[in-house]
């Protein structure tokens, strides 16, 4: 049991990254100007070769192959509500700043005024 739970807190803190570059990534795209295949032809394109949006979608993919690996270990109905854990860890590294060092999350450094706005701790 104390391996499923180290792999289902570190799956859950991998995710966590990954959210953070995904949405670091889809910043730096900037946003939909108009509906028209060219305008999302640039967008996928921009996406695509963006290296924090690829380093996001890396970092998901791998912490869904640790929920698949706990899921044939133990039961769904003890894996899935664990996995509510990683909302809580996503807040928190939504309050980091990434560019300081590419793992701010992992340093504990935070987030900017703009992001705290959202959560009123100005």
């Amino acid at each position: 049991m104390t391996k499923v739970l180290i792999v289902l807190v570190l799956a859950l803190v991998v995710e966590a990254v990954g959210v953070v570059f995904l949405s670091k990534g889809l910043k730096q795209i900037g946003e939909v100007q108009a509906i028209s295949a060219r305008e999302i032809g640039r967008i996928i394109g921009k996406g695509a070769t963006n290296p924090s949006v690829l380093l996001g979608v890396a970092l998901e993919a791998a912490s869904f192959g640790a929920l698949l690996y706990l899921l044939s270990q133990r039961d769904v109905s003890l894996i899935w509500p664990l996995t509510s854990l990683g909302f809580v860890i996503t807040a928190v590294a939504g309050q980091v700043h990434p560019q300081r060092t590419g793992v701010g999350f992992a340093l504990g450094g935070r987030g900017s005024d703009r992001d705290r706005s959202f959560t009123g701790q100005l």
